[in-house]
């Protein structure tokens, strides 16, 4: 059977002339991939999304890393790259209230505490 090259969809022939040499036809394009779609990261400048087109790509705001995408043969985006949540850290101290027993310090995470003895109102 007469296929189309990995990366391609379509139908190919090649037909048995009179004068014995072949006459082919082709109607292969590349496999299309559509859009990418990945938590966390912005893709842009997406212009080709048929096979081995690439996607600039770049992490949501809170995320960092180095996110890629690729279209692959099969019609489906290979990703590289990861883009995590940034990590605040712990706060520590500041002023009087002490916030260092905090494990919520990935982005949009949110810590709170009450005032320590001999002090009033509510810790920013």
């Amino acid at each position: 059977a007469v296929a189309c090259a990995d990366g391609y969809t379509g139908s190919a022939t090649a037909v048995c002339g009179a004068d014995g040499a072949w006459v082919y036809t082709e109607d292969c394009v590349p496999v299309d991939c559509g859009r990418p779609s990945r938590d966390n990261v912005t893709f842009h400048s997406c212009t080709d999304t048929t096979y081995v087109g690439r996607c600039d790509a770049a992490c949501a705001t809170g995320y960092t890393g180095a996110p890629t995408a690729e279209c692959s043969s099969s019609g489906q985006w290979a990703y590289g790259g990861a883009c995590a949540p940034v990590d605040c850290g712990p706060p520590g101290l500041v002023g009087a209230v002490d916030f260092s027993g905090c494990t919520d310090t990935l982005y949009g995470g949110q810590c709170t505490t009450i005032c320590p003895p001999g002090y009033k109102g509510s810790p920013a």
